[in-house]
């Protein structure tokens, strides 16, 4: 997840580009929730907010604000082990 748009909520939506194949993990600032790797211990840190329980776009931005403050670092990984398609035909 590299890159955004601005939707009409004012929210951004993120995508994914393939810059050039990375031979190690490449620092980031954005997770995506289809595919998150961490110690259990990143969810003490940055529990989901009880009061957003029906959240769904957004929740990526809110837990990757979340991990910055707490000092985490984000990483994209250099192989793809999982994925899917966002489209249909």
């Amino acid at each position: 997840i590299c890159r955004y748009k601005w939707d009409e909520t004012g929210l951004p939506r993120f995508s994914s580009i393939m810059i050039s194949k990375p031979s190690k993990p490449v620092p980031n600032v954005f997770i995506g929730a289809g595919m998150v790797f961490a110690r259990s211990q990143f969810i003490v840190d940055c529990p989901f907010d009880h009061y957003l329980t029906f959240l769904f776009s957004g929740e990526e931005l809110l837990m990757s604000v979340c991990l910055f403050t707490k000092g985490w670092n984000i990483y994209n990984p250099d192989v793809l082990p999982v994925w899917h398609y966002y489209t249909r035909n």
